[in-house]
């Protein structure tokens, strides 16, 4: 049980984590909403969420 609690808090973290760079993401492209497909926000999406 000792290693599941580890893994169950590194998943927690790595949560807050993609949440907390997903809102950075977001404030630094405010116009990600009406022009979704440029390539400024395709190129920093796939540096950063894969």
């Amino acid at each position: 049980m000792f290693p599941m609690n580890w893994l169950l808090l590194f998943y927690f973290i790595f949560f807050m984590f993609m949440i907390f760079i997903t809102k950075l993401f977001f404030y630094l492209t405010p116009n990600h909403m009406s022009n979704p497909s440029t390539p400024k926000y395709l190129d920093i999406e796939n540096k950063w969420m894969w």
